[in-house]
């Protein structure tokens, strides 16, 4: 209790004894040199132009970078892919799911073990969740992989001739610039690749989903109409032929009275000896 007493009194002195200490701990000094080197330090005309030029050069040869190297991964692989057109229009085939030539089918996802809260006294669990993500559509002709795989190339855009590079610093500033740009665009090349190849297989999968719960009742099919073949006729032009295909009701979910069981039968012929 003493040891604090007399903490407490040395303090309580040095506060009311001392006023210039205190007035000193609380008071910034400015000295001469301390302004002089702040004043010093400012950056020049010429500096502020040279680090504007420098983030300018950086950021237009980044993005060329960037655009070479996407344009040249994308043009290697459209290249693959076409080269084996054949295989993959097998695999990746939209034909089974094209009614009439022109319309084609839903595509349907599935979530798994839904669980939602309705407030502290009310909850609901589902255990499978069925959507529609694509409605039917008329289409002229069945999806390829092309349409999700092939990307366009389009060329990099000209760097504005002010922004090249003078002097051997620039140069190599330059060059390395490019070079961080050239793997950036090759690697969102290869996301953009992954995300559609991801796309390309949801969508076969949500029609394949489509035609199972079809067949088991669960869904109905949507109701396409086409018109008989007429002509039209105007002063300077005879269309004959002409039919209308129209989507009259979209494809819906049935009531659980319908459903029944999945069977799949495979239709095995022996090969004569």
């Amino acid at each position: 209790m003493k040891r604090r007493q007399t903490l407490l009194l040395a303090f309580l002195s040095l506060v009311f004894l001392c006023p210039s200490a205190s007035w000193a701990g609380g008071l910034s000094q400015v000295t001469p040199s301390a302004s002089l080197k702040t004043v010093a330090a400012a950056p020049t005309k010429n500096q502020k132009k040279r680090d504007l030029r420098g983030a300018s050069m950086r950021s237009a040869a980044m993005a060329y970078g960037a655009q070479s190297g996407f344009a040249w991964e994308t043009t290697v692989r459209n290249h693959w892919l076409l080269q084996h057109a054949a295989l993959l229009d097998k695999i990746f085939t939209f034909r089974p799911f094209v009614d009439g030539n022109h319309v084609l089918v839903p595509s349907i996802v599935v979530g798994r073990r839904d669980f939602s809260l309705g407030g502290r006294r009310l909850a609901d669990r589902t255990d499978i969740s069925y959507r529609i993500q694509r409605r039917a559509r008329i289409v002229s002709i069945p999806p390829t992989y092309r349409s999700y795989l092939v990307l366009p190339t389009p060329p990099p855009h000209p760097i504005n001739p002010i922004l090249y590079p003078r002097t051997s610093k620039e140069k190599e500033d330059y060059k390395r610039w490019v070079r961080i740009g050239w793997s950036q665009g090759t690697a969102l090349s290869d996301r953009m690749f992954q995300i559609n190849a991801r796309r390309l297989v949801r969508a076969i999968e949500g029609r394949i989903r489509f035609d199972e719960l079809n067949l088991s009742g669960e869904i109905e099919r949507e109701i396409w109409s086409r018109s008989p073949a007429m002509t039209h006729r105007t002063s300077r032009t005879l269309d004959v032929g002409t039919t209308v295909l129209r989507i009259t009701r979209d494809a819906r979910f049935t009531s659980r009275a319908r459903w029944q069981p999945l069977r799949i039968r495979e239709d095995r012929k022996e090969e004569k000896k």
